[in-house]
């Protein structure tokens, strides 16, 4: 079957063209046969998946991440200026709290507080994962023209087990790449961990206060639930995949 594009006279390659957009309508991107095909494939993907954008959720809920953020960095500028200067000069290392990804963490926790990324499991596991791979990466005796490709190593590695282990967090790939530097030593560990479970603690107490908010979404989902699109349980477990948008020409063979 054909599909006029045009509405008028096609040429024997437009028609050519048209009779691969409908025979490979239902095929994934890979498993076109020749290049024409795979660049018809590509070039719908990258039209995008049509899917229609969300409007802001207002001026209490921006305020309420707002305040959320704030309340939960401060607590770790505090306890970074009053407990963490001790212990530094006890263990002669630098020891840092407050560290950026942290500002990447807060905003999954206060403002995509319904994302897989935002809940405990991934917020705690993605970042002592991160953790856990940059320190190992520190003991590699590397020169430093080596950093750089030790710092991209450490981030992919972590993103890797961050997806193996269901626990996707970006801020977890932010740390491993602030701590993949030489200087810090394993007692940061501790503090990632700390820090971790500070801002699901704020998050826990302080988004449950707010209206239309429920957090944690899940304590510890399993892979599988994550993946599952919402309402799969509705319908006796079975997840339609039709309800996934994809472009014509890339969507998944019948089986």
């Amino acid at each position: 079957m054909l599909l006029d594009l045009g509405g008028g006279v096609q040429h024997e390659g437009e028609t050519r063209r048209t009779e691969v957009i409908a025979t490979t309508r239902r095929q994934f991107l890979w498993s076109q046969d020749n290049l024409p095909d795979w660049l018809a494939c590509y070039s719908q993907k990258l039209e995008g998946a049509n899917e229609t954008a969300e409007g802001s959720d207002g001026l209490v809920h921006a305020c309420s991440s707002c305040l959320g953020c704030s309340l939960c960095i401060a607590l770790l500028g505090i306890i970074q200026e009053c407990l963490l200067p001790g212990l530094s000069q006890v263990y002669e290392v630098p020891l840092v709290l407050l560290a950026t990804s942290w500002g990447a963490a807060v905003i999954h926790v206060f403002c995509t507080w319904h994302m897989p990324c935002a809940q405990p499991k991934s917020v705690i596991l993605g970042n002592l994962i991160g953790a856990i791979i940059a320190l190992l990466a520190g003991l590699l005796p590397l020169p430093d023209l080596l950093n750089a490709p030790k710092a991209a190593l450490v981030v992919s590695v972590t993103v890797a087990a961050q997806e193996l282990l269901g626990a996707v967090h970006p801020a977890g790939a932010a740390t491993a790449l602030l701590l993949s530097d030489a200087q810090h030593s394993w007692h940061s560990l501790g503090l990632t961990m700390g820090g971790s479970v500070l801002i699901v603690t704020v998050g826990v107490l302080f988004n449950n206060v707010c209206i239309d908010r429920f957090y944690p979404q899940s304590w510890w989902p399993s892979t599988r639930a994550a993946e599952e699109p919402p309402g799969a349980g509705e319908r006796g477990g079975e997840s339609d995949a039709t309800d996934i948008k994809r472009p014509p020409y890339c969507a998944e063979k019948h089986k």
